[in-house]
């Protein structure tokens, strides 16, 4: 015959409680490792972005077709950016000592909003091959988008500049990450235990 048994809100809050010291240091343990790997393990990497304003070369915008055709380059724009011919005049540009599918790889680009706006952002491990490779964006795509897509253009809008920090890793995010795991993984265990093998909790039980 099946042993039954109830835990109800009260016993486990008092288990918590009870196994409080252990879950705070499941917790601690748990945040220094992200910490750890966080720090020591995981590369910083830099960002830096250049922005462009793609037109279609139709000064005189006036319908929604025209703004339409606009917004469409900036995806002709961010193709062209990632064929391997531009990556290799981009390369040359920056003179880094990098692959186009590398390179490819440390560019992303997007339209801002929704807009005729293209952000290409590069990253990497060290601030000045970012702003270098950003540098090579802002002087290669406009020619080579112009050369392709005759009577459009680039405009940049922003140019790059060095970055002063590391974009990533976060590592607050990163501790108060491993911290939660560690508090959940812990506080579970225990609580799971209470539900499954109550026995082990040795509760006496209430005087009658």
């Amino acid at each position: 015959m099946s042993r039954e048994f109830e835990v109800n809100i009260k016993d486990i809050f008092l288990l918590l409680i009870k196994k409080l010291h252990i879950i705070a240091a499941g917790t601690v343990f748990c945040g220094a490792f992200a910490a750890a790997i966080s720090f020591v393990l995981l590369n910083p990497v830099y960002e830096s972005s250049v922005m462009f304003y793609i037109d279609n070369g139709n000064y005189e915008i006036t319908t929604v077709s025209d703004i339409s055709a606009s917004r469409s380059l900036v995806d002709s724009y961010k193709v062209i950016l990632g064929t391997r011919d531009c990556l290799l005049e981009i390369i040359s540009a920056a003179k880094a000592d990098i692959t186009p599918e590398k390179a490819g790889k440390m560019i992303f680009a997007e339209a801002v909003e929704n807009t005729e706006i293209l952000r290409v952002t590069v990253s990497a491990e060290k601030p000045g091959d970012a702003k270098a490779l950003a540098d090579a964006v802002a002087a290669v795509l406009p020619e080579r988008g112009a050369e392709i897509i005759g009577g459009s253009s680039a405009k940049i809008i922003e140019n790059p500049v060095l970055p002063s920090a590391p974009s990533s890793p976060e590592h607050l995010e990163n501790i108060i990450i491993g911290a939660a795991l560690g508090f959940v993984s812990c506080a579970g265990f225990f609580v799971l235990r209470e539900i499954y093998f109550p026995e082990k909790e040795n509760r006496k039980s209430p005087a009658a």
